[in-house]
């Protein structure tokens, strides 16, 4: 068995959140903290990595599963042996993204809903939500353990290719938050550094 660990440096360009269950007077959706932090699910997280890598695999023609649909998920594709499905368990845990903020960073933003099809206002439909622009870089860590290094270099192909991709996280994306980029992504095998041509390689290999 080896260890990978993937560690990505996001650079958030617009305005983030996340609701959580807490109830606040202050407003209606209320930002995922704890104490001084704002959490970036780890759930959260993985499926948005999830969703990005397929939608990159399968835009080179490279058959795998849909996480929109748990229910028809094979448990053998790349996708479902990485992520894992309802089949089989998910080689890779992610962590909880941590951000200590103060109390003056986070904002409110206030929206009315709207009947998509008519596109027009519901009546007394306003709300507040609360936001926060981070003014420094978010890690996130990805471990797993797999049966060899190529497999391990192989999963970490995946994540370089789906970073190409992933632009935004967390709620309300249509309204333009959570957006960022990837300014920097790293993975090692038991400590080493995987090279640039290695992860090249393994993705030529995943392309039909």
């Amino acid at each position: 068995m080896v260890e990978l660990k993937i560690g990505l440096n996001l650079v958030f360009q617009s305005p983030y959140h996340s609701t959580s269950d807490r109830v606040s007077l202050e407003a209606d959706k209320v930002l995922f903290k704890e104490d001084e932090y704002i959490i970036i699910p780890a759930t959260l997280l993985k499926g948005n990595l999830r969703y990005q890598i397929e939608m990159a695999l399968k835009a080179f023609g490279v058959d795998v599963c849909s996480s929109r649909n748990p229910e028809s998920m094979c448990g053998k594709c790349i996708i479902c042996k990485t992520f894992g499905s309802p089949r089989n368990k998910s080689r890779l845990f992610f962590n909880d993204v941590r951000l200590k903020v103060e109390k003056n960073q986070i904002q409110k933003r206030f929206g009315v809903g709207i009947y998509r099809k008519a596109k027009i206002v519901k009546e007394a439909n306003l709300f507040s939500t609360e936001i926060i622009f981070f003014d420094k870089k978010a890690f996130a860590e990805i471990k797993g353990f797999l049966n060899s290094s190529s497999e391990a270099i192989k999963i970490a192909s995946l994540f370089f290719l789906g970073m190409k991709l992933a632009f935004s996280i967390g709620a309300e994306k249509s309204r333009g938050l959570g957006w960022f980029k990837c300014e920097k992504i790293e993975a090692f095998v038991d400590g080493q550094p995987i090279k640039q041509n290695e992860i090249e390689e393994k993705i030529r290999e995943l392309m039909p």
